[in-house]
C-alpha cells in the first residue's frame, strides 16, 4: 500500500482520482469476499482457516499475473526516475506562471496549461495538521466500517434475521453502498480530492458526509426491524463518501516528494488505531 501512491502519481496522473478509486474499491471487495468465504466456512463446520488457504493461492495467481502483464514498464519504481510526474513543474507566482489571487495562502504546484488541468495538485509544503487530523480520522471511519462485520451476524440474529441473510445482505451493502457514496466524491462534479487548491471544499464535503453517517450510526440501534437494513445502507453510502476524499488529502498534504511518506504514516496510523 505505501508504494501505492507513488505508482498512482507516476502512472495514473490524469485519472489519478479515477484508478485511486478503483483499486481502494478492491479492498471491500476483498473484504466481503472473505468473510462470506469464512462465514460459509464456519456454518459448514469447516475450520475458518481454510479461508487463508484461498487468499494465499489468489495472492499468488494475481501477482504473477500482475508481473506477467505489467512487466518493468509498470513495475519499475526506481529513483533514477522522478518520484511523482509534476513536482518539477513551475509553482503557481512564478515568473513561467500566471499570478493567481494576492489574498490566496494556497502554494500549490500545478500546471496552467490545458494539458495538464487533471493533473494531481500538491501544496508547497508540508500541511501536516491537514494531514494527521484527516488521517486519524480515515482511520476511526474504517475501523467502524471494518468493525461492524464482527458484531452483525450476532446482532442480526437477536432481531431474527437468519444467518444466511445477515451474510448475504451485510456483504452488500458493505460492498455496494461505499461505492454510491465514494461515486460521488470521484465525480468531479462535487469536490476534487487530488486539487490541493480545493482541499477545504474537500475537508468540508468530508464534515458533512461523515456526520451524516455517524448520525445514521448512533441511531442503528433505535431503528425499527423493518428499516435496519436500509438505514445500515443508507450509513455505509454517507461513510462511502469519506473514504476517497479523505484518501486524496492524505495523499497530498505532504507535498509530491514525500507521497510514499504519506502512505507509509498513514498504514502506521491505521495499525495503531485498529490495533486499541
Amino acid at each position: 500500500l505505501p508504494y501505492l501512491q507513488e505508482w498512482l502519481a507516476r502512472y495514473g496522473k490524469d485519472t489519478w482520482n479515477i484508478w485511486n478509486s478503483l483499486l481502494h474499491a478492491m479492498i471491500p471487495l476483498g473484504e466481503c469476499l472473505g468473510y462470506i468465504v469464512a462465514q460459509e466456512l464456519v456454518e459448514l463446520g469447516y475450520s475458518w482457516q481454510y479461508a487463508f488457504v484461498g487468499q494465499a493461492a489468489a495472492l499468488s495467481l494475481f501477482s504473477i499475473a500482475c508481473c506477467i502483464y505489467g512487466g518493468r514498464k509498470f513495475l519499475d519504481l526506481s529513483y533514477e526516475k522522478p518520484q511523482v510526474g509534476i513536482a518539477d513543474r513551475p509553482r503557481l507566482g512564478s515568473a513561467d506562471t500566471p499570478q493567481k489571487d494576492a489574498d490566496s495562502d494556497l502554494s500549490v504546484v500545478a500546471e496552467t496549461t490545458a494539458d495538464h488541468q487533471d493533473d494531481v495538485e500538491y501544496p508547497t509544503k508540508e500541511k501536516w495538521a491537514v494531514f494527521w487530523v484527516t488521517n486519524v480520522s480515515l482511520a476511526a471511519e474504517l475501523g467502524f466500517l471494518g468493525g461492524t462485520k464482527y458484531v452483525i451476524r450476532d446482532y442480526g440474529r437477536q432481531r431474527g434475521f437468519s444467518v444466511h441473510l445477515i451474510i448475504f445482505t451485510f456483504s452488500a451493502i458493505a460492498f455496494i453502498a461505499p461505492g454510491i457514496g465514494g461515486s460521488i466524491a470521484v465525480s468531479g462534479s462535487v469536490i476534487r480530492p487530488d486539487k490541493w487548491s480545493q482541499h477545504k471544499k474537500t475537508l468540508f464535503f468530508l464534515a458533512c458526509t461523515s456526520s451524516v453517517a455517524s448520525g445514521i450510526a448512533v441511531l442503528l440501534p433505535y431503528t425499527p426491524t423493518a428499516a435496519f437494513w436500509p438505514a445500515l445502507f443508507a450509513c455505509y453510502a454517507a461513510a462511502g463518501g469519506v473514504y476517497p476524499a479523505a484518501q486524496g488529502i492524505i495523499n497530498i498534504a505532504l507535498t509530491a516528494s514525500r507521497v510514499v511518506d504519506a502512505s507509509v504514516y498513514q498504514m502506521q496510523c491505521n495499525n495503531i488505531l485498529f490495533a486499541m
